[in-house]
């Protein structure tokens, strides 16, 4: 009996790989996979083949609604390694190296290193954080000698290039499987697993595919044939008449698709075959690992998290890509096989930021030092009908929100503008619910869960430049049917502001003659009103508009049909109901042409606002740029915060680059301490932003109210410098990334200070030359 006893006693211990004690500590699998969408773990693309992940799947928990907390690789990563959101750390965006800029990443444990702290021998392989680590970093998470990593190769030969992108090339590979990084680094791994190990184990296996570039080995394409692959279900071609602007200009509208030479229904399929053979291939790495793993004595006492770290469009919303804020990039695949052996379909709406604290809970360890911003889900782990009631949440930028429940998803942009819908009855999303009523409750309940503060943005930029074309500003030239003679208006304000706002012509942009025999254009209502920071633009129909500072929270404005008479004047209330406001300063509007709208955006003290920032200016004027919307100048919307780079700014100024389909902003870095009060650039694919790659200055200190000029194939800055002979300084630029002083070029009067610009025709131009019979009121 006790011979017996002894027998099973060593069975169980083989197929557990440890005793009942160190049972206590499992071992722990990450598998993690890179832009693989849920085609396979929820069957939306019946001819995707993965019969290893179909076989995993049966074996593990398939979370149906998890999601990432960022849509692309590197930030993501960031995030769910340190378990630190990227409203927290400013990790947002691809390119932003986040363990280099930040210092918070700098400091905090992430997993690997929690792991082999607490006793795990750790190993790591393959694409793992996607970025630089600071220099020994790495040898402190793993205990492998080397970690591998390799790299998105084997690239296409250049022939196959598409589009003369080596990552959008499609070849199938009839090199060596070991020409893959993938496939080299699974070798590894499997070499681990049959090693013999005393003490618990994290494993990290990361894989650089399904990702681009599309050259599985050839034996995966051959399981495809390009027209066989349907259409898929989520791909509508009228899917983008309801959506937001700001949610549009995330959209690739798949160019290389549409320029491949063959019909696009063709091209699609092309990519779509392409795109199945690397999921595939992906998918075979990711079994030979698990059967490695299977075969060792560790199977009965590992974890196993099989996950990817963002989803992936296939053409729904005219997208092919990840990096948006709707299900198709948001979701992920998240499969976890445990000990306990349960199998199920999990609906709670976990993300990839509650993997820490799970771990933390399950495997019975004390957490990190640092705050984890997750949950921990290990009850789920341990009953799959546990109770989850937070929604799941995903951002990309600074106030880019998108919230998903287990039916609903609501998507909240800066510019206040909305998306809702309701995935049980709509589960592509074709039908934009936030403009009805009825849902408003929805929808609060959804944005409860918006963060209130957002992480300065550690740099990086949107994955698209090929999004709709920036709206047409009001300020640009005029449209061909008037005279194509270049004729520019400066209006003008001479300090304090009481004395009315002042116009120059110039027919080049360099040199400007004050209108009206140097006298005010336009006089202020009788008791001094202030009218300083004017700024001009035409509106659709022809109507000008001037915005201006009154001094309080409010913006002047007057309009004219002609440049000469001046009417309809009053004030816009901005933030009228919000206290603490200081004041309203230097407004420029726009006008959207899709919107049917103008955008006016200003910057406004807000006390008790920005405390992270206090002691960087004077008083605690604590600056940034606001922005509203409105159809009249009457009332507008709610103001919604426009530009914050983590410090006090003032003075924006924008500007279509319309070769590139960007916006550019001109703006005054507000710090006083230390001194700065200087210009800076910045880019966005929209009015609204976001507002990145944010350029060094390119003036002095003492720098302020810059107006943008398109003049030939430049631009010209005009801004106010208070520390020269001549205040009216002038800098050219072509990219808003190198700038050229031009001064001496210039000539100006001298009742010229912060204004605005306005392209006028000939005749416009002839009318207000002529005009010199005293103001105008």
């Amino acid at each position: 009996m006790k011979i017996k006893l002894l027998f099973l006693s060593l069975l169980l211990i083989h197929n557990f790989g440890f005793s009942t004690e160190k049972a206590e500590n499992p071992n722990v699998v990450m598998i993690v996979l890179d832009d693989m969408n849920g085609y396979g773990t929820l069957n939306s693309y019946p001819v995707l083949k993965t019969p290893y992940l179909d076989r995993f799947r049966d074996q593990s928990l398939n979370f149906v609604t998890a999601a990432c907390n960022t849509p692309v690789c590197g930030p993501s990563r960031a995030s769910f390694f340190s378990g630190l959101a990227p409203h927290t750390t400013g990790a947002y965006y691809n390119r932003c190296t986040p363990f280099i800029r930040s210092k918070m990443l700098q400091q905090v444990e992430t997993i690997p290193e929690w792991f082999k702290r607490n006793g795990y021998t750790t190993w790591g392989g393959g694409k793992i954080f996607h970025g630089p680590l600071q220099e020994g970093r790495e040898a402190a998470m793993f205990d492998n000698e080397k970690v591998k990593h390799g790299g998105f190769g084997p690239f296409p030969e250049e022939q196959y290039w598409i589009n003369g992108s080596k990552f959008a090339g499609i070849q199938p590979w009839t090199g060596p499987d070991t020409d893959f990084p993938d496939v080299t680094n699974a070798n590894d791994a499997i070499e681990f697993l049959k090693q013999d190990h005393d003490k618990p184990f994290f494993m990290v296996y990361g894989l650089w595919r399904p990702h681009s570039p599309y050259t599985a080995p050839k034996r995966f394409f051959d399981q495809y044939e390009v027209e066989d692959m349907p259409i898929p279900e989520g791909m509508k071609s009228n899917d983008l008449d309801d959506i937001t602007d700001m949610g549009e200009a995330l959209l690739s509208h798949l160019p290389s698709h549409r320029q491949m030479g063959v019909p696009f229904e063709t091209a699609v399929k092309t990519y779509l075959r392409a795109y199945c053979a690397n999921t595939t291939f992906a998918d075979w790495n990711v079994g030979r690992v698990i059967e490695a793993l299977d075969a060792s004595p560790y199977a009965d006492n590992t974890l196993v998290i099989v996950f990817s770290d963002n989803g992936f469009h296939t053409g729904e919303k005219d997208h092919w890509g990840k990096a948006t804020l709707w299900e198709s990039a948001d979701h992920v695949p998240l499969m976890i096989r445990s000990p306990e052996g349960h199998v199920a379909t999990c609906k709670q709406t976990v993300t990839l930021l509650d993997l820490y604290p799970t771990l933390a809970d399950y495997c019975k360890i004390a957490p990190p030092e640092h705050t984890l911003d997750g949950d921990s889900f290990a009850a789920i782990i341990k009953d799959p009908k546990a109770a989850w009631d937070r929604p799941g949440f995903t951002s990309y930028g600074p106030r880019y929100s998108s919230v998903r429940d287990e039916r609903w998803r609501y998507l909240h942009y800066p510019d206040g503008s909305e998306e809702l819908y309701d995935l049980d009855a709509d589960p592509w999303e074709f039908q934009n619910l936030a403009v009805f009523a009825k849902y408003a409750s929805v929808k609060q309940r959804l944005s409860s869960h918006i963060p209130k503060s957002w992480a300065t943005s550690l740099g990086g930029g949107f994955e698209v430049s090929q999004g709709p074309k920036p709206v047409q500003l009001s300020s640009e030239r005029p449209s061909s049917n008037m005279s194509s003679e270049s004729n520019y208006l400066y209006v003008c304000f001479k300090p304090p502001g009481r004395e009315g706002v002042w116009f120059a012509h110039s027919e080049d942009g360099y040199n400007w003659k004050a209108l009206n025999s140097g006298n005010a254009w336009i006089l202020p209502r009788e008791g001094g009103e202030t009218m300083r920071d004017p700024f001009i633009a035409r509106g659709p129909d022809g109507v000008f508009h001037m915005v201006y500072t009154t001094g309080n929270y409010k913006i002047g404005h007057i309009s004219s049909p002609d440049l000469v008479n001046w009417e309809d004047r009053n004030h816009i209330p901005l933030f009228e109901e919000t206290p603490g406001v200081l004041n309203c300063w230097a407004p420029e509007i726009y006008y959207d042409s899709k919107r049917e709208e103008w955008l006016i955006i200003w910057s406004s003290t807000i006390e008790g606002r920005f405390s992270e920032t206090e002691g960087q200016v004077k008083n605690d004027k604590n600056h940034r740029i606001y922005g509203a919307w409105t159809k009249d100048f009457v009332a507008a919307r709610e103001p919604f915060l426009f530009f914050d780079p983590g410090y006090p700014v003032i003075d924006a100024s924008l500007y279509p680059d319309p070769q590139n389909d960007r916006v550019f902003m001109i703006f005054k870095d507000e710090r006083d301490f230390p001194t700065r009060k200087l210009l800076k650039a910045a880019v966005g694919p929209t009015l609204t932003g976001p507002w990145t790659e944010i350029s060094e200055p390119f003036t002095r200190s003492w720098a302020e109210g810059p107006s943008i000029l398109p003049v030939d194939d430049a631009f010209l800055v005009y801004y106010d410098q208070y520390n020269r002979p001549q205040h009216m300084q002038v800098a050219q630029t072509k990219d808003f990334k190198t700038f050229k002083d031009v001064t001496d070029q210039t000539s100006f009067p001298e009742v010229s200070k912060h204004g605005g610009f306005i392209s006028i025709t000939a005749e416009e131009a002839s009318r207000l030359l002529s005009y010199q019979k005293g103001s105008q009121n």
